[in-house]
């Protein structure tokens, strides 16, 4: 009775995007953060590279805002996380939705690129194609049959809804089923094999 929606975009990634420009706009120069959707992509660009005192081997991992006061600002809103782990939040969510997605700091802005899942094309089962995230997903089921959610998601490395979203998608598709109760069940994969 509830529909599941499935977004090309995960809205968590952009969110984190935009704060993540917010808080590393060059504010003295003249350019704007801009946020320009399209159908198969979404790009924010923010004016101002890295901190040019920001050690470049560090990118991702060490947080290092061009304006600190609007940094602890979010910091201590629902908006923004701990500090220092929106790059990999971002890539993170993008894992989770499949999608592909580019951060390049560049001397003058910040581009962050998220691309949408391919369309399907010929594949496996009346003309699907799988993604990565749901190969992996077959592969372990076929491993294991009685395999956990909770141990897709560490062994795949995305999160629990990540891998229900997922699931979901494979039963629709008439290549996962459940059989018997959560506790108890096990899984069947049909029409799939790790060769394709």
């Amino acid at each position: 009775m509830k529909r599941n929606e499935y977004p090309k975009f995960h809205e968590d990634a952009y969110r984190e995007a935009i704060v993540n420009a917010v808080i590393h706009r060059d504010y003295y120069g003249s350019g704007e953060v801009a946020v320009e959707k399209f159908s198969d992509i979404i790009v924010v660009n923010n004016p101002g590279g890295l901190v040019p005192s920001f050690p470049r081997e560090e990118f991702g991992t060490l947080s290092w805002p061009r304006n600190r006061l609007l940094a602890d600002l979010l910091s201590k809103t629902i908006y923004m996380e701990k500090a220092g782990t929106g790059i990999k939040r971002i890539r993170e969510f993008c894992r989770e939705n499949n999608n592909d997605v580019e951060i390049k700091p560049t001397d003058t802005h910040f581009f962050v690129k998220m691309y949408a899942p391919e369309q399907p094309k010929d594949g496996v089962k009346d003309g699907v194609k799988l993604t990565e995230t749901q190969e992996k997903l077959l592969e372990l089921v076929l491993e294991n049959r009685e395999i956990t959610g909770k141990e897709l998601a560490e062994e795949i490395g995305i999160s629990r809804s990540g891998i229900e979203k997922n699931i979901v998608k494979l039963k629709e598709m008439g290549i996962l089923t459940r059989i018997g109760p959560d506790k108890t069940g096990y899984w069947r994969v049909d029409g799939w094999t790790k060769d394709g």
